[in-house]
């Protein structure tokens, strides 16, 4: 029987810095070639990017404290971005086969979702010049990564059931005047978690073996 292109680990509801711990740990074996799919959810937490204007962020940190909302700035690219329970943070974990690859890699992020959300029935689509996945002028997903010896961290984020609430405290992406949505709020109904998560995987897959040998 082949291999598996890559491995799929779901590290179900955990905290952001040990998410991020484990994707250093996966990061090491991606170095000798193997490649991982990590799912994971969060509880509330703002992070900024190793770019992100801390001005983007519209609460104090004595008040994120007050309502259990964490803080983290993060090599990741992009700005600010929001994760809590009910969105489906995705951490692809590979080492890219092309050291020019990064664009094609986002390509395969950006892909992934917009394949996912049409097998819903979800017209997602990418805007020129705007991160993430969007849903008419709403945003529906988030894109930040960071590339170190060739070797990706982070990934996407894509609300699913989540509260859109917070939100407000942030300028996502760094885009004023721009809403957010999810996928309940746009099909009326709450979806199954473990559901979205096989369609994305299904659609990584896909999307990564049409990048060929640019990623």
């Amino acid at each position: 029987m082949l291999k598996p292109i890559f491995e799929t680990v779901d590290l179900g509801t955990i905290d952001w810095q040990d998410a991020l711990q484990a994707q250093l740990a996966y990061a090491q074996r991606a170095q000798q070639g193997e490649r991982f799919l990590l799912f994971a959810e969060h509880p509330p937490v703002l992070t900024l990017g190793r770019n992100a204007n801390p001005h983007n962020i519209k609460i104090s940190t004595a008040d994120a404290t007050q309502r259990g909302i964490a803080l983290h700035r993060c090599e990741r690219g992009g700005d600010v971005t929001a994760h809590l329970p009910g969105q489906i943070v995705l951490y692809p974990i590979l080492r890219l086969a092309n050291p020019r690859g990064v664009r094609a890699y986002i390509k395969v992020l950006e892909q992934t979702v917009v394949t996912a959300l049409h097998r819903f029935g979800i017209a997602a689509r990418v805007r020129q010049g705007l991160p993430g996945v969007w849903v008419g002028r709403e945003k529906i997903a988030f894109i930040g990564i960071r590339i170190k010896n060739r070797v990706t961290q982070h990934g996407l984020a894509l609300n699913v059931n989540n509260d859109l609430e917070l939100f407000k405290f942030i300028v996502p992406c760094g885009l004023p005047d721009i809403t957010v949505t999810s996928m309940q709020r746009r099909l009326g109904r709450e979806l199954a978690l473990a559901k979205v998560k096989d369609d994305l995987r299904v659609c990584f897959g896909a999307a990564l073996a049409e990048a060929g040998t640019y990623v």
